[in-house]
């Protein structure tokens, strides 16, 4: 028998985090793994004050008799395992709160949730699909994985399901408006997919190296928006130190700033105000690259990490966030889940940024997600979708309730993020995340529109920044590609 705890009572608990990896991988068997281990620390964690608990919603009181709903999904790191749930309370805090927000959804409709967990969701969906085998009520998948299934008629489109409020706070907005064809959409993400908030892509600060080198205050750059591409090309510049003195510029030595040449490059794009896709005025996904905006980032993105000195740049995706964690950097890209991983246990004090502006005229700072984010789907199966719709919007709000402030205002801002400064800037890393069409059909290695989603990755690993050559070459297959699957979209309706 499930009891209910109080999340108030669990923050105070001992805490513990399972470590995750991170860096995009086409397999849908696992991620790469980048050597992180258990959390396991008895810290007491400063409890949030919110008012959330009394928020009301407009569900109907309805009982379903001990119906088992279902949801599958992936378990290879705690971002993705505590999205379907947990089947206990085991004194970790982010587990307790997944568990409890089950419970409160179990309690209120009279139901049992299921957490099935799969290193082949798409094809246990297909075979569900395919055979009408009521399996799976609702699925969590990577994007890249998700997004295939789709064009297989494997979904019911979130539009068609009633009870599903997408105006409501705990559902991501831009998700839905960038995620559509023509007013469709087969997925959506909000609370109750916690990877919306671990995966956006952010930049880590190592404050006690920034003191070291005497820079100024960066949080109070970010916080009155003079956080610019400028601004960070010029303050890495002079930060380049042979540390072990031997004449070599190496990933043994200190730099301003480190990256990836891979998919942490995408952020840059639409920090700097770029765009993959655009919607037109019927809601179909338009390529937006052939512009000299998009033009003058790839020149920025060559220039920071190509010809600054003070920036290192490798193919592999390891050896900036090793630097990182060996103090070797002040800047290093990453998602924000990696402070409670990746950074844990370091001594030097960690901030976390956004991705820099183009300049200080653009409202806001943006960002992407790594393409592991999970999005929900529901499977195209004969059923009770009302209550379908019932219950998963239940779950949402349990989510907005209690694991988005357990995992994101306790669990990172707090015990990981060390600044409170980090605590405001969390928030706008989180308003400025985005979805980009060409991404979610863009990151497989059999999709022709990797070529275009990718572009900044391939052409730094060419050592080059002719964009307009780039994309003369692969614009026809990728609006060919993007044109077949929109017209898949558009076959289902």
């Amino acid at each position: 028998m499930k009891r209910t705890i109080s999340i108030m009572i669990l923050v105070s608990l001992l805490t513990s985090l399972i470590s995750c990896a991170s860096g995009t991988d086409t397999k849908e068997t696992g991620g790469q793994s980048s050597g992180e281990s258990e959390v396991n620390t008895p810290e007491v964690v400063e409890t949030v004050e919110t008012d959330r608990s009394e928020i009301k919603d407009n569900l109907p009181d309805v009982s379903y008799n001990g119906y088992t709903f279902n949801i599958i999904g992936r378990d290879d790191n705690f971002v993705y395992k505590y999205e379907l749930g947990a089947n206990e309370v085991v004194g970790e805090f982010v587990n307790d709160a997944a568990y409890e927000r089950n419970l409160a959804v179990e309690e209120r409709f009279d139901i049992v949730i299921e957490e099935n967990y799969s290193k082949t969701i798409s094809d246990d969906i297909r075979q569900a699909v395919q055979s009408q085998d009521a399996s799976y009520d609702l699925v969590f998948n990577a994007s890249h994985w998700i997004s295939a299934l789709a064009l297989e008629n494997m979904f019911l489109d979130w539009y068609d399901i009633d009870n599903v409020d997408f105006s409501q706070p705990w559902w991501s907005a831009n998700a839905v408006s960038e995620l559509s064809v023509n007013n469709h959409s087969f997925f959506a993400v909000g609370d109750a997919a916690i990877s919306n908030i671990g995966i956006a892509m952010c930049i880590f600060y190592n404050t006690t190296l920034a003191e070291h080198y005497q820079l100024d205050d960066i949080f109070e750059v970010v916080l009155d928006g003079k956080w610019t591409y400028d601004y960070l090309n010029s303050v890495i510049e002079n930060v380049a130190t042979d540390t072990n003195g031997d004449g070599v510029m190496d990933s043994a030595d200190t730099y301003g700033f480190g990256n990836n040449i891979g998919s942490t490059l995408q952020p840059f794009v639409f920090s700097l105000g770029g765009r993959f896709t655009e919607k037109d005025e019927n809601d179909i996904p338009c390529l937006s690259m052939n512009n000299e905006n998009f033009v003058n980032i790839v020149d920025k993105v060559y220039t920071l990490h190509m010809e600054n000195k003070g920036t290192y740049a490798d193919v592999d995706w390891q050896k900036p966030r090793t630097m990182f964690a060996n103090s070797q950097l002040i800047f290093g890209t990453g998602a924000v889940y990696h402070s409670a991983t990746l950074y844990r246990d370091m001594d030097d004090v960690v901030g976390i940024l956004p991705f820099p502006k183009a300049d200080e005229s653009m409202e806001k700072y943006y960002t992407c997600h790594d393409p592991n984010v999970s999005l929900m789907a529901i499977p195209n199966l004969a059923g009770d979708i009302k209550r379908t719709g019932i219950i998963t919007e239940a779950l949402a709000i349990e989510s907005y309730k209690k694991l988005t402030p357990a995992f994101f205002e306790t669990a990172l801002k707090y015990k990981y993020s060390q600044t409170s400064e980090s605590v405001q800037i969390l928030e706008m890393i989180k308003d400025g995340t985005i979805f980009d069409f060409a991404i979610l059909y863009g990151t497989t290695s059999e999709s022709p529109a990797m070529k275009l989603s990718q572009c900044l990755q391939e052409l730094l690993k060419k050592d080059s920044k002719d964009f307009a050559s780039y994309y003369a070459t692969y614009a026809s297959a990728g609006e060919e590609y993007l044109t077949e699957v929109i017209n898949k979209y558009l076959a289902q309706e």
